[in-house]
């Protein structure tokens, strides 16, 4: 802010918001020394976004293929007899672009028509150019939504490479360095970084979510109110040409009118800042008067009252939906352990004697990290050395069955020969942990002794090979 000027305080009329004209700017004196100060601190940000960049992707991006890879394996797989196989294309995709761009085809044709004659450096080039940009964007999206199973090398780069710029995490630094570029060449550019806020804030990443999640149905209320502009305009022209205005000047098309509820009607939820008031008195007669006032208040019920509380709904429910979705999982966190799930009054009412407080049995006894380090050392370990245990988490894993984590137990709890009863736990009783720890428990003693047995048996067999090639 301290170093963005405006076009009278440069000598050169580019103003200080250009950091190279102002730099450069021989009449700047001191101030240039306050633009330095600001290009130090976005090559901070530049190379400090380029390495939480970096870093997503050494994490991210392995995951996100691995899965991808594993999901097309399986889709890939033949079917059981009687099963139909999983669709690799989704053509619904392509007929949704197809008819977008028709769309956007019939319009840009009779614009070009009615308002463009000039080629490419008519005023309206602009409105062109945006609307192939969006055309270009939707086809991108449409071209992922139609791969389903990326069957070929070509679409799984390009999947890959989609779905990376689709995390939040890669893309919102992508876009914070591209404003940081920007900056350089125009300064009001970083006024939009401190917008990160909204990543940053949990309360203020709930508001985006609020407009995000149900974006679909806010998007369908935006288009009603693009139909009822529309309608308005149409017949405003129509039937109050001469008192449909913008700003003074009366709109005589259909476009212009449009354009004139939307910016000024719809924000307002009237239609008495574009239109000149009327009285029962310079109307021609009290029908005309009366049809006025139905117009007028047709459009501030149906704009101001109806849709805008709508879209007001959606957002203020999802909101609070997701504020009290976050609510309970802090509360599951701070009061349930995360790997077992034993509840924080259940375990204090035990009162087992020696036993770790439950913030210590949550956080070290049953550190979740530890968990994440031994299925890491489960995948990198070669199968021919799992131990019985091993062999039985990794077909748990391969299955998607996390049987064999505990469930409402501990150690300190089965030392101690007691039970805290599982509320989620069905009639079946198949969650029996301890049953399942004292199975795994033999069968890894068995692989143990298995071990044992094959390798002083190749001990004796090397004995008997070396004695015998002495006795030659």
């Amino acid at each position: 802010l301290m170093v963005t000027f405006g076009e009278t305080k440069s000598s050169k009329g580019a103003g200080f918001n250009q950091l190279g004209v102002a730099v450069g700017d021989p009449g700047s004196g001191d101030a240039a020394e306050s633009v330095f100060v600001v290009l130090f601190l976005a090559l901070i940000a530049l190379v400090g976004y380029g390495a939480v960049l970096v870093f997503s992707g050494m994490a991210e991006v392995p995951i996100l293929v691995r899965q991808l890879d594993t999901a097309t394996r399986k889709a890939m797989k033949p079917p059981p007899p009687g099963v139909p196989a999983q669709p690799r294309r989704n053509k619904g995709a392509i007929a949704t672009w197809a008819m977008a761009a028709f769309l956007v085809g019939i319009f840009v044709m009779m614009h070009w028509q009615n308002y463009g004659t000039k080629g490419l450096e008519d005023a309206h080039s602009a409105l062109y150019t945006t609307l192939l940009w969006a055309v270009l964007i939707f086809t991108v999206i449409s071209a992922r939504n139609y791969i389903l199973v990326p069957d070929s090398p070509a679409t799984r780069y390009f999947v890959i490479a989609y779905d990376v710029m689709s995390l939040a995490v890669f893309r919102n630094q992508v876009i914070l360095m591209v404003l940081i570029m920007l900056g350089f060449a125009s300064n009001e550019y970083f006024s939009l970084m401190l917008l990160e806020v909204l990543n940053i804030s949990s309360v203020l990443s709930n508001v985006t979510l609020a407009v995000t999640v149900p974006g679909k149905k806010l998007l369908t209320m935006l288009y009603l109110q693009g139909v009822t502009a529309l309608v308005v305009a149409q017949f405003g022209l129509q039937y109050y040409e001469g008192t449909m205005h913008n700003s003074g000047d009366a709109c005589h098309s259909a476009v212009s009118c449009f354009w004139t509820v939307m910016y000024k009607a719809i924000p307002a939820k009237s239609v008495g800042g574009i239109m000149k008031p009327a009285t029962h008195y310079d109307m021609d007669g009290e029908p005309a008067y009366l049809l006025r006032f139905l117009f007028d208040m047709s459009f501030h019920i149906w704009v101001g009252q109806l849709l805008f509380s709508i879209v007001m709904g959606l957002m203020v429910n999802t909101f609070k939906s997701l504020d009290d979705a976050a609510t309970a999982r802090g509360n599951i966190l701070a009061n349930q352990t995360f790997v077992s799930g034993i509840p924080r009054s259940k375990f204090d009412d035990l009162g087992l004697p020696g036993a770790p407080p439950f913030d210590d049995l949550n956080k070290h006894t049953q550190n979740p990290w530890m968990y994440v380090f031994y299925l890491f050392t489960l995948q990198k370990k070669s199968p021919v050395e799992y131990t019985g245990v091993d062999s039985y988490i990794k077909d748990c894993m391969d299955r998607g069955d996390l049987k064999w984590l505990p469930r409402n137990t501990a150690l300190v709890i089965q030392n101690a020969s007691v039970e805290i009863e599982d509320e989620d736990a069905g009639d079946g009783g198949d969650n029996d942990d301890r049953g399942v720890r004292k199975l795994l428990a033999i069968i890894g003693e068995g692989v143990a002794n298995l071990k044992g047995g094959v390798a002083g048996l190749t001990g004796r067999l090397n004995d008997i090979e070396d004695s015998a090639l002495n006795n030659k």
